[in-house]
């Protein structure tokens, strides 16, 4: 886009909804564009709009300075706030503890968004689906890629091509990764048998490394109280490298089947 003016985004998000077939997006993830902001909630009015989680961390480390590139103390409890909390109550704990062991309760980029915490943190993103996905890193990625195919300023017929070559190459490792993994057998290390399940009938080899990696880390948890209610059992967990409480909750005691609250960014 040449302009990225309100009527533009409201142009191009328009035109994206009916190329796919007039059916909105669940959810869009975004740069913190105040013209992209007012057209996804004009145009996209049912679609959860969030923050990307990599654009909130080059913020950080442009306007916090030293205090963020050089304190790598708080460097990694920041990135842990941002990827390990799970729950509203373990981030605001962390945060304000955070913010006061180094200072920066008033500063001004730290108090501007944490006032807008809901649109990256990451306890607020329970319950909404973002593909495993809270940051536009991909979709960098993917632009830095397309620009090795089709240089800036090539005619239209030029970008037509190398487009289509883009998209043929793509489908076809796209093909080979599906091949690979129906002709793979997929071990299991636990030999639990939810792992086993998993493995046989639910997930590709690469995402079966991902469930097997949450069954490790689960090893270090330990569940330090429990209360019976009258349709529940509440547990609550620490995890050693976190310090901090997980709830998690086992619905429909006397049935066969639990659910478990387990509020991950899926």
């Amino acid at each position: 886009m040449r302009s990225e003016t309100i009527d533009s985004f409201k142009w191009f998000f328009r035109e994206f909804v009916n190329m796919m077939g007039v059916k909105a997006p669940q959810t869009i993830l975004t740069d913190q564009a105040r013209a992209m902001e007012v057209a996804i909630g004009e145009v996209l009015k049912e679609t959860i709009h969030r923050w990307c989680k990599w654009h909130i961390l080059c913020l950080a480390k442009e306007n916090l300075g030293d205090a963020y590139s050089k304190n790598s103390d708080f460097k990694d409890a920041f990135h842990k706030i941002l990827n390990d909390m799970l729950t509203i109550e373990e981030f605001e704990k962390a945060w304000k503890e955070l913010m006061e062991k180094h200072g920066l309760q008033e500063h001004p980029f730290i108090e501007k968004i944490y006032a807008i915490k809901e649109m990256w943190a990451k306890p607020y993103f329970a319950g909404v689906f973002c593909a495993k996905q809270t940051s536009t890193q991909r979709s960098e990625s993917a632009n830095h890629m397309f620009k090795g195919y089709c240089l800036p300023g090539s005619p239209m017929h030029q970008f037509v091509t190398q487009y289509m070559k883009l998209v043929a190459e793509r489908d076809e490792q796209t093909d080979y990764e599906e091949r690979m993994n129906k002709l793979a057998k997929k071990s299991v290390t636990f030999n639990f048998g939810m792992e086993r399940h998993a493995a046989a009938k639910v997930y590709t080899d690469k995402v079966m490394r991902i469930v097997e990696k949450e069954i490790f880390e689960s090893g270090n948890s330990t569940r330090w109280r429990s209360k019976y209610q009258e349709w529940r059992t509440v547990l609550s967990t620490t995890r050693m490298k976190l310090e901090a409480i997980w709830h998690w909750y086992l619905i429909g005691r006397g049935s066969s089947r639990m659910n478990v609250n387990y509020k991950l960014t899926v």
